[in-house]
């Protein structure tokens, strides 16, 4: 016997179909809008800390150029050193301060305590084995008449500048720079 389908039916087919669609809808859109606040919310601690960073980096600039004028006659080399105190006391970056105690070991050595400078160098060494340490190490040595110590920090800082890609340094002149240490010895 064939099936009477009654006028209702039809109906009720097409609102389930029509209900799932909804909700599939309603999902994409939630997903839709959970994804946008995340990226938001992604997007608004990358600029957050980009900005601390060039904070930091002015800072750290703005302390390396007032090194810089320690070695003029009459500038005040004990507010400048203690400059460089306060910043590193405030800081817990590691690059951040090696960065500063880089900075105050230059200004040390621009003030003519090369003793202070060698500490402050070395620590900032200790603390972490970068190429600008390592190179106003190097310097400070052969500097002082340390010839075996400064062609130790030149072969370090060639080896850390050449596995540095992000920054690559012509190593000819210092490694003419070692050969002419090394002969002198």
């Amino acid at each position: 016997m064939p099936k009477i389908i009654s006028v209702t039916e039809p109906k009720k087919k097409w609102f389930v179909i029509r209900r799932r669609y909804m909700i599939g809808l309603l999902i994409l859109i939630g997903l839709l809008i959970v994804g946008g606040i995340s990226w938001w919310n992604y997007r608004h601690v990358i600029d957050k800390q980009q900005e601390t960073a060039k904070i930091k980096a002015a800072k750290i600039k703005k302390l390396n150029t007032d090194s810089a004028v320690i070695a003029a006659p009459g500038a005040d080399k004990q507010m400048i050193l203690s400059s460089y105190d306060a910043a590193l006391k405030d800081e817990t970056d590691k690059t951040s301060r090696v960065e500063l105690l880089v900075g105050k070991a230059v200004a040390y050595m621009n003030s003519g305590d090369a003793d202070k400078a060698l500490t402050t160098a070395l620590e900032a060494e200790k603390l972490m084995s970068t190429t600008s340490a390592t190179s106003l190490i190097a310097s400070i040595y052969e500097q002082k008449g340390n010839t075996s110590k400064a062609i130790e920090y030149y072969k370090k800082y060639v080896a850390l500048a050449k596995k540095d890609i992000t920054r690559p340094v012509d190593t000819t002149y210092l490694d003419s720079r070692i050969k002419s240490l090394e002969a002198s010895l």
